[in-house]
Parts: structure tokens; C-alpha cells; sequence
């Protein structure tokens, strides 16, 4: 009580004062958990799942807000002002301008807390999360630079030995993360060859028909489908599962498992449709089926 009560008599041992190790991990949490819940309302969909896109977001939040606390104060003031620069929402600005003094406050010679730099970059990190700049996929790639910086500052600011194993375990998931895209790259080519055989097959189908050739025509509809549900099972292959966690990669594999299985679908419906057609009853007037 009376060392409480000199502390706030005495201005100097108040502004040398520091939080506790518990309160600047709850405030840590805190700044994570917010930062998290920010993001996830932005609505971004870097992948197009729900469930895949509010875990990557969270680990996004969570590594971006850890590695500022131990980031200069300067790098975490710097993102946060080129940031504010950045939006036009008055309301973000202001968020902008708070996390710009809560960088600076952390740098102060007196206090230098790391909880306010993780605090700090939660608010830029969520900031971000609502950036719209340009035309598309230039705000992600604004945000995605922003966010390295501080996760980079974060790991500058590590001893020596735990920059050693960091640098370890980057290496180890780098070789891993180079694996899965070439196996997801071997499969894609698979992939591709498959989509391109059904397209030909299906303008031979096309150019049968126009001659009067229903059989052949028949047939060659019937190859594409089979094609086309090759590729949708190449996209579907466990190969290609990890790219469901890639942004961007993993909205263009979705559309391919639809595309793929919708045109396999009409492909073999026309077959079908064809085979039970009586071809001597049919004429063909200028590319057109007369009936």
C-alpha cells in the first residue's frame, strides 16, 4: 500500500513503472483474440472456405501480432503511419493513428513494452485486413508486404539462438512447402492434359456432328466425359489437397472440381442422347440438325 501510494506521489517511479510478465501476456492474448476477430469479420476469402479461411486468418493474426513484440518500435510506427496512409475510412485512420502511439509510447525509454507493440500491430494487422487499394489483388499484396515487415522486424529483434532455430525450422518447412507444389504442379499438368484432350475430343464431336456422323459424334461425347472426370479426379486427388490451404489456388482448384464435374455431366447426357438417335432420319442443312 505505501509502495503504491509513493509511486503515484513520485511522477518518475510512476513512468518507469512496467507491466507485470502476466499482464503483458494477457495483453498479448488480448491483442491476438481482437486482431482475430477483426479479421474474420472482414470477410476476406483467400480461399473461398469459411473454415480454411478463419484458421489461416487466425495464424496470420496471431504470428504478425507475437513477432511485433519483439520488432523495433520504429518498424511497428512506421507500418502503422503507411498504413493510416493507405485507407480512406476516417474510422481506420483514427485506428491508424492509435496504433502509430502506441508504437511510439512502446519505444519510450522509460516503459519500452513489448505488449504495446503487439497491441499496436493487432490494430495495423486489422487495419489491413480492411485495406482497399486500387484494383484487385493490389490491396493483398499491400497488406501481405505490410505484414512481413513486421513479422521480419519481429524476428530481427530475436537472440541469436533463437533466430538459429527459426532460421532451422523456416528451412525445413521451405523444403516441405517446395515438395507440395511440385507434387500439386505434377498433377495440375495432368490435370490440364486431360481438360485440353476432352476439349479437343469435343470439337471432333461437334465437327462429326455437322457432317451428319451421329455415331462417331456419339462416341467422341462419350470419350470427352470420361476426360473431363479424370480431370475432376486429378483435382480431387490427394496430391492436390493441399492446394484447398493456398489462397487464391485453392478458389481455382474449387471451380475446376465444378466446372469439371458439370461438363462431364452435359458431355455424357449428349452421348446418351445421341446414341438413341436414329441417324437415318436426320439431315444436316448448313451445320444445323434438321429433325
Amino acid at each position: 500500500m505505501t509502495s503504491a501510494v509513493a509511486a503515484t506521489s513520485n511522477p518518475s517511479r510512476l513512468a518507469t513503472a512496467r507491466l507485470s510478465y502476466r499482464a503483458e501476456q494477457a495483453v498479448t492474448a488480448i491483442a491476438v483474440a481482437g486482431t482475430s476477430v477483426l479479421a474474420v469479420l472482414s470477410g476476406a476469402a483467400p480461399t473461398g472456405s469459411a473454415t480454411v479461411d478463419a484458421a489461416l486468418i487466425i495464424l496470420v493474426c496471431a504470428v504478425a501480432v507475437l513477432a511485433a513484440g519483439t520488432a523495433p518500435w520504429w518498424m511497428v510506427a512506421l507500418v502503422a503511419v503507411m498504413a493510416s496512409a493507405l485507407v480512406a475510412s476516417p474510422a481506420l485512420l483514427c485506428i491508424g493513428v492509435a496504433a502509430a502511439a502506441l508504437a511510439l509510447l512502446s519505444g519510450h525509454r522509460h516503459t519500452d513494452e513489448s505488449a504495446l507493440r503487439s497491441l499496436a500491430a493487432g490494430l495495423v494487422v486489422a487495419m489491413l485486413f480492411r485495406l482497399h487499394v486500387g484494383t484487385f489483388g493490389v490491396s493483398a499484396v499491400v497488406g501481405l508486404t505490410l505484414g512481413v515487415a513486421l513479422i521480419i522486424g519481429g524476428i530481427v529483434g530475436l537472440d541469436p539462438a533463437t533466430r538459429r532455430r527459426l532460421a532451422l525450422a523456416s528451412g525445413l518447412l521451405g523444403v516441405l512447402a517446395v515438395g507440395l507444389l511440385a507434387a500439386i504442379a505434377i498433377q495440375a499438368r495432368s490435370v490440364g492434359r486431360d481438360a485440353s484432350a476432352a476439349m479437343s475430343l469435343t470439337d471432333e464431336a461437334v465437327v462429326a456432328l455437322r457432317a451428319g456422323d451421329i455415331g462417331i459424334a456419339a462416341d467422341k461425347l462419350g470419350a470427352a466425359a470420361e476426360r473431363l472426370e479424370a480431370a475432376r479426379e486429378g483435382l480431387a486427388h490427394p496430391l492436390m489437397r493441399p492446394a484447398a490451404f493456398i489462397p487464391v489456388m485453392a478458389q481455382h482448384r474449387a471451380v475446376g472440381l465444378d466446372v469439371t464435374a458439370a461438363a462431364a455431366d452435359v458431355a455424357d447426357t449428349a452421348a446418351a442422347a445421341l446414341e438413341i438417335l436414329d441417324g437415318d432420319t436426320l439431315t444436316v442443312s448448313a451445320g444445323s440438325i434438321d429433325v
